[in-house]
């Protein structure tokens, strides 16, 4: 009898310890980060050692963490064209949490007939997304991140290099979407509206400690575009500066402590005056094409964009 209570709690001891959440490694013990996600339960972190990491991953709802072990710098999830690098579409909350990764070479979910999302795609979710680099994606809507109704965290995050074909370089937040962004970096986004960050449709964010320099918009708001009343980010102690053609376009709620450079849309290399190294660039960037050096937005870089060089030559006021 003693011997068989032994074996019943030991059996129940095990059960109840396998149930715990726990640490999964990749690719010590799951090859691929979507593999670990598939065997995870909620509460799990997945370690990911340093390496690129081609695929895409879909959170499937659970509430865990993934976490490189050396940062963002040592460890890229590559999408390779395949997608988006990472999906948030059941309804997952703060408790799932993506920390400390490059995220690159998305193209987007399909979403009603079009690309969303180069890097990111957001539905429905909240998640929490920390010390990750969102770059060189491209989507038709929110080059690198597209949220959808959703309200994540976006904390310690750099948006570089990353381009949509309509709205939102870095960003665009759409239905009721209430993202948080706090001290990330935007720069070098290109779009037709809002080559850093576009909302619309009742989106109401909250901006602060962050930078949006440097980016680009064929159309309007090179910083930020809002694209309906409805929407209004309340922005606080940021940096915006250096965007073209113009910073913001649309009502936005300064909360104080920013500052917002005047407009030089000329000076491409963003170092305070228009002068021969502005010409280079425009040279280099010759022919047609969106970029940030077709300054007259005429779909191309040409002598027109080159005589607004020369004829804002010196420095910014």
């Amino acid at each position: 009898m003693i011997t068989t209570m032994k074996y019943l709690l030991t059996t129940v001891l095990l059960i109840s310890c396998n149930s715990y959440a726990g640490n999964i490694r990749v690719p010590k013990e799951m090859p691929t980060i979507m593999d670990a996600v598939n065997s995870a339960i909620n509460g799990d972190t997945i370690l990911v050692s340093p390496g690129v990491y081609n695929e895409t991953i879909n959170l499937r709802g659970k509430a865990v963490t993934i976490e490189s072990t050396n940062g963002r710098n040592a460890t890229t999830i590559d999408a390779n064209g395949l997608g988006p690098c990472a999906m948030f579409i059941t309804e997952e909350t703060n408790k799932t949490v993506l920390r400390g990764f490059t995220l690159t070479g998305g193209i987007g979910a399909i979403h009603e007939g079009g690309r969303f999302g180069g890097g990111i795609f957001l539905y429905g979710s909240s998640p929490t997304i920390e010390d990750c680099a969102i770059i060189n994606n491209h989507a038709e809507w929110g080059g690198g991140v597209h949220n959808l109704g959703s309200s994540a965290i976006f904390r310690n995050c750099l948006f570089e290099g990353n381009v949509a074909i309509y709205n939102g370089g870095g960003m665009r937040s759409h239905e009721w979407s209430e993202p948080v962004i706090e001290n990330c970096t935007f720069t070098d986004n290109i779009a037709q509206f809002g080559g850093g960050l576009d909302f619309a449709a009742d989106s109401i964010p909250e901006i602060y400690n962050s930078v949006i320099s440097g980016n680009g918009a064929n159309i309007r708001g090179g910083a930020i575009f809002v694209g309906c009343d409805c929407s209004s980010p309340n922005i606080s102690n940021t940096t915006i500066c250096w965007n073209v053609p113009e910073h913001i376009v649309g009502g936005w709620n300064d909360n104080g402590g920013n500052e917002v450079c005047t407009v030089c849309e000329a000076d491409i290399t963003r170092d305070g005056i228009v002068d021969v190294m502005d010409i280079l660039d425009i040279i280099n960037a010759w022919g047609p094409g969106a970029c940030i050096q077709d300054i007259t937005g005429e779909g191309g870089v040409d002598v027109n964009d080159l005589l607004v060089v020369i004829g804002s030559w010196g420095a910014c006021e």
